[in-house]
């Protein structure tokens, strides 16, 4: 009798999804949907809503790596390739946002600005675009500190393999200190340039947010320069 209740209910949720798409299941009910796939044989409408809350938005949960759907330990590594895979393919598809296109950098600086908004934990995000600046994929990419161990170059270039971009732009937050780059946001964003370069995308530029402040690595690096230009041409003038 509960088998056929399970039955009854994913096939309540087929026909919803025939009937109305997407829209007419949430994104807690499209993400049920596909496990009714994966795990056939449970209930796992609490796993899909257990997923949604850890994640914060079905998109987040297709952006999620292997790796890091593994790592929450709700998911079988069967289960976790199925919504992975269902992830590829929303890679694919335009951005769902309402911003279509990143003309510069200072709408990219906004943008990265009103997704940390009153965020209470860091998090690496990211804007994908092809050449002509459309806007293809943008999301959180990973939950933590960019510099943590558990961080992969691989989570920022899987979105951008898989939504074919070839301009990213990164940004990550700092809950707390200096909105200017560590020595380690130097070295991770250099890691991170040359890894995109091996799969013909270029990193526009990675932004740090910390509270209302908006700062770029290679803005702040670029500055930096200039400085000690500065300071070196004052000393030579003072040496003469």
């Amino acid at each position: 009798m509960e088998e056929e209740n399970h039955e009854g209910h994913r096939k309540r949720l087929r026909d919803k999804y025939i009937l109305g798409g997407p829209a007419a299941l949430g994104e807690t009910g499209v993400l049920e949907l596909l496990l009714t796939y994966a795990l056939p044989r449970r209930d796992v409408l609490p796993l899909a809503k257990s997923l949604i809350a850890r994640f914060g938005t079905l998109e987040n949960v297709f952006a999620a790596s292997v790796g890091t759907l593994l790592s929450t330990g709700l998911l079988s590594e069967n289960a976790a390739v199925f919504i992975h895979l269902a992830g590829e393919r929303a890679y694919l598809r335009p951005a769902l946002s309402g911003t279509s296109s990143v003309p510069d950098d200072n709408t990219a600086a906004g943008i990265f600005a009103e997704a940390f908004k009153g965020a209470d934990k860091e998090s690496v995000y990211v804007l994908c675009l092809n050449k002509d600046r459309e806007l293809l994929y943008r999301g959180t990419v990973f939950e933590g500190d960019i510099n943590s161990v558990r961080f992969r170059i691989r989570d920022v270039t899987e979105p951008v393999v898989y939504s074919r971009a070839e301009l990213v732009y990164l940004g990550h937050n700092h809950i707390s200190g200096s909105v200017y780059p560590s020595g380690f946001d130097l070295d991770t964003t250099r890691r991170i340039a040359d890894s995109l370069a091996s799969n013909d995308a270029e990193l526009l530029e990675h932004f740090i947010v910390c509270g209302t402040n908006v700062m770029g690595v290679k803005e702040a690096t670029s500055g930096a320069r200039e400085e000690a230009k500065k300071e070196n041409g004052q000393k030579k003038g003072e040496e003469k």
